[in-house]
């Protein structure tokens, strides 16, 4: 038996098929493949061997009456002149995969190992975006070292489960899993790189800070993570460098691996460069921030400073306060004599009470005065523990 398309002539001109399902181009590169829109392209563009044993195969399952009505309606529903019945649409790509030939397995290898790698990078990146949701905070920068090292391991202990066609060698699918984990660990290891010239940058500074309260931190985006780094030196940090191999394609797929490989580093380059131009951390700004603030704390007012530095993988904010000291020696010495007249004042009116034997008078006028100068002396004691500690903030 052999479908054929019909043939309309007018005066001389022959009417030509539009072969409608074979004009839907589909890009077998992308994680997501219409696979029922390729069956039915396969199924109308078959070759007249595959025909054959459809109709065959059609005819068992369906009988000889409903096949007679698939081959009245075939050239119609193949240019796209006619509405292809769900029914028909659901027959034929129920039975479609039993028939394809060697051309059409191929195109599903292709979707099949590119979406198998491009679906493990996406995959591996949201399940990173979902660890890291709400902001960590992070005592010492050695921190962030131990979650990258955590992630890399994360990367080594990568498979691919589901393959949804099944149409790849083993050593296919070894190779997609070697290229997903190759661009996962450069990606990783950009990022990683990005904090560490951040980190040479601004980490050697720490240590300058010796007057005054000063906080710094370091906020990193893309993992919510935020460290602190007060008074931590560029010698805490051990920097690792991750061994990463060079993946290299040699299926029957090279051709469209290299061009998403291609496409990943450019990909990359775009994205350092972009960070690299945004950010505008830098020695010599950090260097004039404590310069500043040095200079402002040797006057005779506050000083409160605080400054941020976009860095390439990373936020980096600097907070310093400080009080002159003349101002709290000042303060100090005030206070101490307000805390002596009281008591001399206290001392002085018992005295002439118990003198003048006014103990009556003692026992109801000091309850409420009592309270009222217990309260003051406390208050202002109070007040010279905290300049006293201030002071010695401060003063350092």
């Amino acid at each position: 038996m052999s479908w054929r398309y019909r043939k309309y002539r007018s005066y001389s001109r022959s009417y030509q098929p539009k072969f409608f399902f074979s004009e839907k181009e589909i890009d077998f590169t992308t994680e997501y493949l219409d696979y029922s829109q390729f069956l039915l392209q396969e199924f109308f563009t078959a070759d007249l061997e595959t025909r054959q044993k459809l109709a065959n195969f059609y005819i068992q399952e369906y009988g000889s009456r409903s096949f007679a009505y698939l081959k009245r309606k075939y050239s119609e529903w193949a240019n796209g002149d006619y509405h292809l019945t769900d029914l028909m649409k659901e027959r034929i790509t129920s039975i479609m995969p039993k028939f394809l030939n060697d051309k059409a397995k191929h195109k599903l290898g292709i979707h099949e190992f590119m979406a198998s790698i491009k679906n493990t990078v996406k995959s591996f990146q949201t399940s990173q975006k979902s660890t890291f949701r709400s902001t960590s905070n992070l005592k010492q920068p050695q921190e962030v070292v131990s979650i990258f090292e955590k992630e890399y391991e994360k990367i080594q202990a990568l498979t691919i489960r589901n393959f949804r066609f099944n149409v790849l060698t083993e050593e296919e699918k070894e190779e997609a899993l070697e290229i997903s984990k190759y661009i996962l660990e450069i990606k990783l290891q950009k990022a990683f790189d990005q904090i560490e010239r951040d980190f040479n940058t601004f980490l050697p500074f720490m240590f300058k800070f010796n007057r005054g309260i000063f906080s710094a931190s370091y906020s990193i985006t893309a993992f919510n993570l935020k460290v602190d780094i007060t008074n931590t030196g560029i010698d805490d940090i051990e920097i690792p460098k991750f061994n990463i191999n060079e993946a290299e394609a040699n299926s029957r797929f090279k051709e469209y691996s290299d061009k998403y490989l291609a496409y990943e580093l450019v990909s990359l380059h775009k994205e350092t460069n972009k960070a690299i131009s945004n950010s505008f951390l830098n020695a010599n700004d950090i260097q004039l921030f404590f310069a500043h603030y040095e200079e402002l704390s040797n006057g005779e007012s506050e000083v409160s400073m605080n400054s941020t530095f976009q860095g390439e993988g990373g936020i980096l904010s600097l907070k310093a306060q400080m009080k002159p000291l003349k101002l709290l020696k000042t303060s100090i010495i005030i206070s101490s004599i307000k805390l002596a007249i009281y008591f001399i004042v206290i001392i002085t009116l018992v005295s002439l009470v118990i003198n003048h034997k006014l103990f009556t008078l003692l026992i109801f006028g000091g309850f409420f005065v009592g309270i009222f100068a217990f309260n003051l002396v406390s208050e202002e004691i109070k007040q010279l523990k905290s300049l006293t500690k201030e002071f010695k903030t401060y003063g350092q």
